[in-house]
């Protein structure tokens, strides 16, 4: 072989090293951009999961007195760290309150509030602690579900909205 043909082969050899590193550069480069608008994404785009479960709070009654409030958009969550479990945490809002009159009494002026926001009754639990349950569909055709649940010998009271995350939901919890 010539001194011209082996410049040629090697000449070769490095466009075709330059055309396989120019695509893997690509391909390094779509994956990144596609992982962080994967990683950017929320399991509640534009906050209108949460933005259904925060009027529950105003079927409070008046004579409560809230010990806190939390409304939590989903995160990036595996429940027990296996892989392929990731995924959304629910679409949470929960309230502590003290509430001292009657279960019955709480119950009846909540049920009215929260049938005028769209909320159907479900079950209640007239065991020993009380607990109510509501549930409504929100606009992504989901169900949302609403607990209010009497802290054993106390007048604390706890109130859990929760609506799954808009996309693959934590599994393994």
């Amino acid at each position: 072989m010539g001194d011209g043909a082996f410049i040629m082969e090697v000449a070769s050899h490095r466009t075709a090293m330059i055309s396989i590193g120019a695509v893997v550069l690509a391909a390094a480069i779509a994956a990144g951009i596609g992982w962080g608008l994967i990683s950017s994404a929320s399991g509640d785009p534009g906050g209108k999961v949460l933005a259904q479960l925060v009027p529950v709070v105003s079927a409070l009654p008046s004579g409560t007195s809230t010990t806190y409030l939390w409304k939590l958009e989903p995160t990036q969550d595996s429940c027990d760290g296996i892989a392929g479990t990731q995924g959304w945490s629910q679409v949470v809002v929960q309230t502590a309150f003290r509430w001292r009159k009657s279960p019955q009494a709480l119950f009846a002026a909540m049920n009215r509030r929260l049938l005028r926001i769209g909320w159907s009754h479900g079950a209640s639990q007239n065991s020993s602690p009380p607990g109510y349950q509501w549930t409504k569909k929100i606009s992504n055709g989901t169900k949302a579900d609403l607990t209010v649940d009497k802290e054993p010998s106390s007048s604390l009271w706890q109130l859990d909205a929760v609506a799954p995350p808009v996309g693959r939901a934590a599994s393994g919890c």
